[in-house]
Formats: structure tokens, sequence, C-alpha cells
């Protein structure tokens, strides 16, 4: 049987894994990720994050991290 999975790429202007106040804030993944999981019946769900946190880190920094991510999740993708 094939795995239906689902990869969901974001920007977000904070940082929302640092588990300080932000963190609580971060309601849209746990969105996407019920519609995907629970009503669309996926059978993975994957999130890259772009996290620039409010100008404080550089452009470049920010992709080439979410980059990293997104080739992690590319290779679970496909295996």
């Amino acid at each position: 049987m094939i795995a239906k999975c689902f990869g969901f790429l974001q920007r977000f202007d904070a940082i929302y894994t640092n588990q300080d106040h932000y963190t609580t804030l971060n309601i849209a993944p746990n969105y996407i990720r019920g519609i995907c999981q629970e009503i669309m019946v996926f059978d993975a769900f994957h999130l890259v994050r772009a996290q620039q946190g409010t100008a404080v880190r550089s452009r470049e920094k920010v992709l080439a991290e979410a980059d990293v991510d997104l080739n992690k999740v590319f290779s679970e993708f496909y295996h």
C-alpha cells in the first residue's frame, strides 16, 4: 500500500520553536496537520519552517536552514 504524505512549507516572521511566549501562538501548523491527518487522512505530515525571527537573522541563514530541512523531508518522501 502506498502511503499518502503531505509536505507543508511555511514562512514565519517570528521564531516559534524556542519554547518561549511565541510557542503557544503557533496554531497554523497544528491546524493544517489536523486537517491533513484527521480529515484528509494523510498518513504523514511534514512541516518545513523558514523562521526569520523579526529580522534578527539573515535571509541567507533562514533559507539555508529551510533547505536542509526540506531535503530531509524529501528524502523521507522518496524512500
